[in-house]
This record gives structure tokens, sequence and C-alpha cells, in this order.
């Protein structure tokens, strides 16, 4: 697909790819549609992840997320991905 973005969450020391999740924006509802590929099920983070990602910047978005994180860190591992898409913004050029 074109102008789509891949974002891999991982601990560098153990690059797994167990997880992944994919959205797109939706020409019948606003929330872009979202599922997941990979991974369990019932672990919603990285289809919630690329379903804000893709709403934000309006194309297709693929999230892998492969560490452990709760409701204390995520928010923290969130906010480090917008500092990287604002330092880097070249990345996110079409």
């Amino acid at each position: 697909m074109e102008n789509c973005l891949y974002l891999w969450i991982g601990d560098c020391n153990n690059p797994t790819m167990e997880d992944l999740s994919f959205a797109l924006a939706s020409n019948f509802q606003r929330q872009p549609i979202a599922t997941k590929i990979m991974g369990a099920v019932a672990d919603a983070t990285s289809t919630n992840m690329a379903k804000r990602l893709s709403m934000k910047l309006g194309r297709p978005v693929y999230v892998s997320f492969n560490i452990t994180a709760d409701n204390i860190t995520l928010p923290g591992i969130e906010r480090k991905i917008q500092e990287e898409f604002k330092t880097h913004a070249d990345l996110l050029s079409s």
C-alpha cells in the first residue's frame, strides 16, 4: 500500500515481531477500521495505537508492539513516539 506507516516498538536487544495491527480510514465511519494481523487478540495495544495514528496522520498505519507495557508506562511510550515524529518529520512526508 502506498503512503503507509510501519511502526515497530520493541526491545533492540530482543528484536522480535510477535504482534502486528493495521488501521486505515473508512469512508463509512469516523473512526479508522483496524484489525489484529498477528498476536494475542486480547491485547489491543497495537490495534488502538494504529487507529489513533491513522486518524491523526490520515494514512494507513501498521503497528507492531513487542514490549510489555501497562497503563502507567504506555503514555510515556506514546509521548516518545510523538517526540520522534516531531524530531524526524521527514519520516512522515509522503
